[in-house]
C-alpha cells in the first residue's frame, strides 16, 4: 500500500529532520486508529531519513512482548551497527540488568536500577554525537515498562543532540502502564501529528491505482462507506475485487476484507473486540447498559469508544457498516453467536422490547428455553404478516415450533404457520392438516383458527372432515360466540353452493335463527361482503359494487374471513396505480384494480369445483 493524503504529513516530519540535521532535537508522536497508516508512514520516513545519511534505529513493540523487560531496547541496539567494543558493553547492561530476577516486566520497570537508563541513554547520545539519529518506536503503547522509562530518561536530556524520537500510538480506553507513559509523553516540547482516514477522493486514488479511472470512481463511494476510509480494509477490498469476476459497479467483500475487520479489532484492546461482537449480534446503536449486562463491561468504557479508539470500525452509534458487521459476525463462533444471540433476546424480552425486536435473535439460537418464547414469536410473525413480510413470518413460526412444550401450544404455531403458507401456496398447507384437525377435535383450536382450518380442508377436497369440524365447533365453541355462529353458518351457505344435500339442514336452521336479529344481522354483513368481492374477482360489477368490495378490504365492511382484520393481499387491490387500468372502465373506482389480461386468483377457492357465485348470491337474497 502506497501513501495517500500523508503528503501533508510527511512534510511535517521532513521539517523535524531538517530540526535534527541542524542540532535541534524532536519528540514526534503520530497519533491514529489503528490500521491507519501510522506504521506504513513511518517506515517511508525512515526510507528518506537514511538517505540523507542519517542513521535510523527501530523498534515495534507489540501485546505480545509487552511484558518482556527491555524488549524495545533490545531491537532499537539490535538494528543499531553499534562497533565490537560498545556493542558488548550494551549487551552486557542488558543482560546484567535482568540475570537472576524472578521480577515481571511491570515490576522491573518499577525498581529498575537507576544506572541502566542512563548508562543506555549516554550511548545513544555518543552516538548522535557521531551521527544525526532518528530513533523509532511503533506502538509504543505497548512497549514494556522498563523500556519507557529508559526512553523518558533520553528526552529529559536530549537538549540539543541530534536526535529525533519519532513514536507512533493509538488512543486506547485505558493505558496498561499510564505513570510510565506520561512521564514519557510529557506534552512539554511534544510534536503531535494525527492521521486522519481517508477521504472518498483517497479511497478513490488507492483504487485506480489497482484498478483504473472507470472502476474506482464506480466503486469509490461504496468502498468509503464500507471501509470508513480505514486504509489496511481499502487495500483489502483491493485484493478481494482485482481480477475477480463481478458486475460492473458492484463491490464484492470476500476473505480479505472480513481478515483485515478482524485484524483490526484483534489489534485494539479485547474489549472493543467483545463489543464489536456483541453490537453485531445486537444490531443497532450501541446500549451501554446492555453491553454491560451481556459483557459486564462498566457502562463507561462502552460510552468512551470512539472512532479513534476502535479502529474507525465502532462508535456510539455501532459498526461503521453492514460489510464490517458481517466479518465480525462471520469470525466469530457459531455456538459462541448462537450464545450471543440467546442472552441478547433475553434482555431484550426482560427490557420490554417489542416482539418484532427480540424474535430475530431467537431465530439465530437455541439456548433460551423460556416460557415466553413462543409467545413472543408468534406476535412476531402476526406482526411482520400485517407488514406483507411473508417469509419472516414462516420463519418465526417455525422457530416457535422448535420451542414448542405441549400439544395445544404447538396446535396454536401449526395453525399459524398454516395460515402463512397457505399465502405462499396453499398446495403446502395438506401436511398440517392432520393435526390440525385432530387439534380442533381435542378443542385445541379457537374459533378463528378452526374457521381457516374449515377452509383449507374444503379447497382440498376434504369435505367431510371440514363438515365434522363445522359441527364440533357449533356445538362447543358457537353456543358463547355469536360471531363465530354466524361465519360457520357462511361457511355452510358456502359448502351448500357445492354439496346441496347439506340444502335441508340450513332451511331447517334458518327458520330457528330468523328469530335472533342479531345473529341475522351478522349473517346479512358476511354474506354481503363475500357476494361483492365474488362479483369483483369474476369481474362482473359495476361502480357501487367496486366501492362496497373497497368497504369490505379495509375492514369496514364484513369481517375478513380469515383473521377478522384487512388481509395483506387487500394492498394489491386497493392500492391506487395509476399505470394499471380499472377493470371498471372509465367511470369506475380508482382503488380496485387489476392488470389487464390476468385473471384473478383467490385462494380459498377449492380446485375441484366449478367457479360459482350462485350460492352466496341466492342465500344473500334469503337474508336481505
Amino acid at each position: 500500500m502506497y501513501l495517500v493524503e500523508r503528503q501533508t504529513e510527511l512534510a511535517r516530519l521532513d521539517d523535524h529532520l531538517r530540526d535534527c540535521l541542524a542540532g535541534r532535537s524532536a519528540v514526534v508522536v503520530v497519533t491514529g486508529a489503528v490500521a491507519s497508516g501510522k506504521t506504513e508512514l513511518v517506515h517511508h520516513f525512515a526510507a528518506r531519513a537514511s538517505r540523507t545519511g542519517t542513521r535510523v534505529l527501530s523498534a515495534a513493540a507489540s501485546r505480545a512482548e509487552r511484558e518482556m523487560p527491555l524488549g524495545v531496547m533490545r531491537q532499537l541496539f539490535r538494528h543499531s551497527r553499534l562497533a565490537g567494543a560498545r556493542q558488548r558493553q550494551v549487551d552486557e547492561l542488558l543482560d546484567d540488568s535482568l540475570r537472576g530476577s524472578p521480577l515481571s516486566a511491570a515490576d522491573i520497570g518499577d525498581q529498575l536500577d537507576a544506572r541502566l537508563p542512563h548508562q543506555l541513554g549516554n550511548v545513544l547520545l555518543d552516538l548522535a554525537a557521531e551521527e544525526p539519529l532518528v530513533i523509532a518506536v511503533d506502538d509504543v503503547h505497548h512497549a514494556d515498562t522498563a523500556s519507557l522509562r529508559c526512553l523518558a530518561y533520553l528526552v529529559r536530556r536530549l537538549r540539543s543532540a541530534r536526535i529525533m524520537l519519532l513514536l507512533t500510538e493509538s488512543p486506547r480506553i485505558q493505558v496498561r502502564h499510564p505513570e510510565a507513559y506520561a512521564e514519557l509523553l510529557h506534552p512539554s516540547g511534544i510534536r503531535r501529528i494525527r492521521l486522519a482516514p481517508l477521504s472518498r477522493g483517497g479511497v478513490r486514488a488507492v483504487l485506480e491505482a489497482r484498478l483504473g479511472e472507470a472502476t474506482a470512481e464506480q466503486l469509490a463511494t461504496d468502498c468509503h462507506r464500507a471501509t470508513g476510509g480505514v486504509p489496511l480494509l481499502v487495500d483489502a477490498l483491493l485484493d478481494d475485487n482485482h481480477g475477480t469476476d463481478r458486475p460492473a459497479g458492484e463491490l464484492v467483500t470476500g476473505d480479505a476484507f472480513d481478515e483485515a475487520v478482524l485484524a483490526c479489532l484483534y489489534r485494539c484492546e479485547h474489549r472493543v473486540l467483545e463489543i464489536a461482537r456483541a453490537v453485531a449480534v445486537a444490531g443497532g446503536d450501541i446500549d451501554p447498559e446492555l453491553v454491560h449486562q451481556l459483557l459486564g463491561i462498566p457502562p463507561a468504557t462502552a460510552t468512551a469508544l470512539s472512532a479513534a479508539t476502535t479502529a474507525g470500525l465502532l462508535d456510539e452509534h455501532g459498526l461503521c457498516s453492514p460489510e464490517v458487521t458481517r466479518a465480525v459476525l462471520a469470525g466469530m463462533v457459531p455456538e459462541e453467536r448462537a450464545a450471543l444471540h440467546g442472552r441478547v433476546a433475553e434482555l431484550l424480552h426482560h427490557k420490554g422490547a417489542p416482539a418484532t425486536t427480540v424474535a430475530p435473535h431467537l431465530v439465530e439460537t437455541t439456548t433460551v428455553s423460556q416460557p415466553w418464547t413462543v409467545t413472543v414469536l408468534l406476535e412476531a410473525a402476526d406482526q411482520v404478516l400485517l407488514d406483507g413480510d411473508v417469509e419472516r413470518a414462516r420463519r418465526y413460526l417455525r422457530t416457535a415450533e422448535r420451542y414448542c412444550t405441549n400439544r395445544p401450544q404447538r396446535a396454536r404455531v401449526r395453525a399459524a404457520l398454516a395460515r402463512v403458507e397457505w399465502r405462499i401456496d396453499p398446495a403446502t398447507t395438506i401436511r398440517h392438516l392432520p393435526d390440525l384437525t385432530e387439534a380442533a377435535r381435542e378443542g385445541h383450536l379457537t374459533g378463528r383458527q378452526g374457521l381457516r382450518l374449515i377452509h383449507h380442508l374444503t379447497w382440498h377436497g376434504r369435505v367431510s372432515e371440514a363438515l365434522d369440524i363445522i359441527r364440533h365447533l357449533k356445538s362447543t365453541q358457537a353456543r358463547d360466540d355469536a360471531d363465530l355462529a354466524a361465519e360457520l353458518f357462511v361457511a355452510r351457505v358456502w359448502l351448500s353452493s357445492f354439496y346441496p344435500s347439506l340444502l335441508p339442514d340450513l332451511r331447517r336452521e334458518l327458520g330457528t335463527t330468523r328469530r335472533d336479529r342479531f345473529t341475522v344481522a351478522r349473517i346479512r354483513a358476511r354474506l354481503q361482503g363475500r357476494a361483492t368481492l365474488s362479483a369483483v374477482l369474476t369481474g362482473d360489477f359495476e361502480q357501487d359494487t367496486v366501492r362496497a368490495a373497497e368497504q369490505v378490504l379495509l375492514g369496514r365492511g364484513s369481517t375478513n374471513i380469515d383473521s377478522g382484520r384487512p388481509s395483506p393481499h387487500c394492498s394489491h387491490w386497493s392500492r391506487p396505480n395509476a399505470s394499471t387500468p380499472s377493470t371498471s372502465g372509465a367511470g369506475g373506482s380508482a382503488g380496485i384494480r387489476r392488470p389487464t389480461g390476468t385473471r384473478p386468483r383467490w385462494p380459498f377457492w377449492p380446485p375441484s369445483v366449478p367457479r360459482s357465485r350462485s350460492g352466496a348470491a341466492t342465500w344473500r337474497r334469503r337474508w336481505n
